[in-house]
């Protein structure tokens, strides 16, 4: 499933599954007879062996938990019982968006029946859809919509922190278009004054954000390393891809 250069050989690929299972294998690095063998490994344990109390631990942690502040504010709303229960299914997104409905069989047709141009996933109904849209711009404040009629980030402003003397900043990001799954990431290595010392930025086919950063990630490593730096400080607004 390689060819000659290292690469996943796609034609094989399209020969004994579809594209969508082809995409989720593509996104992951090619074997190599320089890297490891393949292995088992326990997602909740460090060291990726399995044991009792890591797992229970990963499970007490897991977004269910009723002592979940997130969970607590959904029940303790003031307000009707059916506007709780909406608000949990979007938590947990089980909102049943035609989207939804097509992934499950029960029906042909995955397009807003709204606005009927787009496919119904639940940020499209909750947000993107102009029906959704028109609602939310009458009821945000006005120093939360911005003048193209999106939605303003509220939160603190962040700004470019250099490194320390002698150390270069790698900065990577990764996202996924909401209504095909697929994802890109790039990076940027920056020395201490600022200046750009290279730069990356490529498709990595369906994976999550969190892979796709880790793919940056890496990416952003060899770069630095075939530069010859190897004093490197990353930057990722994602904690899970720095720990």
């Amino acid at each position: 499933m390689v060819d000659e250069y290292g690469r996943w050989d796609w034609p094989q690929f399209r020969s004994y599954v579809d594209d969508t299972v082809a995409m989720h294998i593509v996104a992951m690095k090619p074997p190599a007879p320089h890297n490891n063998a393949d292995g088992y490994m326990w997602r909740w344990s460090k060291k990726g062996n399995f044991n009792i109390v890591d797992t229970f631990g990963a499970l007490s942690q897991a977004s269910n938990n009723p002592t979940n502040d997130k969970w607590n504010w959904v029940w303790k709303f003031k307000g009707p019982q059916r506007i709780c229960h909406f608000i949990w299914l979007v938590l947990k997104e089980r909102l049943f968006t035609n989207g939804e409905r097509k992934r499950r069989g029960f029906t042909e047709i995955d397009i807003c029946s709204l606005c009927d141009s787009s496919r119904e996933s639940l940020i499209h109904a909750i947000r993107d859809c102009h029906w959704a849209r028109t609602v939310w711009l009458k009821v945000l404040p006005h120093t939360m919509v911005n003048r193209s009629g999106g939605y303003r980030n509220s939160g603190t402003r962040a700004c470019w922190q250099p490194p320390a003397l002698g150390w270069t900043k790698l900065n990577v990001d990764g996202a996924v278009d909401p209504l095909t799954g697929a994802t890109a990431v790039g990076g940027v290595l920056r020395s201490t004054n600022g200046s750009w010392l290279a730069g990356f930025a490529h498709n990595l086919d369906i994976c999550s954000v969190t892979n796709a950063e880790l793919w940056g990630l890496l990416d952003g490593l060899q770069i630095a390393w075939s530069l010859g730096i190897n004093k490197v400080k990353v930057e990722s607004d994602n904690m899970s891809v720095i720990q």
